[in-house]
């Protein structure tokens, strides 16, 4: 949580959240009104489960931002918004930060691509995706 970037991208929503759960988080999953009590039982839980990862999730130090949310898609917004940073200048920052990125002597060509596809995705995590031909689209490795 600690990243201010947006390095909590949609990608990591994805592989962190078990599929039952994050219809909580995203506000997808609704109880029916006509739902038997069984249902709202197993909607509740799932809620709070959902709820509950979020906050054992968040580092001690951010807990103040989650104390007064009521649900998970509540809290997960206000994280979102917090961290995600999708100020005209954090994309300013980081579009300049892809642009002006030079390979060090010291680091091989798998470390730089690497860095370059983390910031690609930090700006498509905040909504400004790098268009054209210009965005790192490393998928293999480079043999001499």
């Amino acid at each position: 949580m600690e990243d201010q970037t947006g390095e909590l991208g949609s990608f990591r929503c994805g592989i962190f959240w078990p599929r039952d759960l994050w219809g909580h988080v995203d506000g997808s999953e609704t109880l029916a009104v006509d739902a038997t009590d069984v249902l709202q039982t197993d909607f509740r839980l799932k809620a709070q489960r959902a709820f509950s990862t979020i906050v054992m999730a968040v580092g001690t130090s951010q807990l103040y931002l989650v104390t007064s949310c009521t649900n998970a898609k509540e809290a997960w917004d206000l994280l979102c918004e917090h961290f995600e940073g999708k100020t005209l200048a954090n994309k300013l920052y980081l579009k300049k930060r892809y642009f002006r990125c030079e390979m060090k002597e010291d680091t091989s060509v798998e470390q730089h691509l690497k860095q370059m596809k983390e910031i690609t995705d930090k700006l498509a995590a905040i909504g400004a995706p790098i268009r054209g031909g210009s965005s790192c689209n490393f998928a293999g490795k480079f043999t001499l």
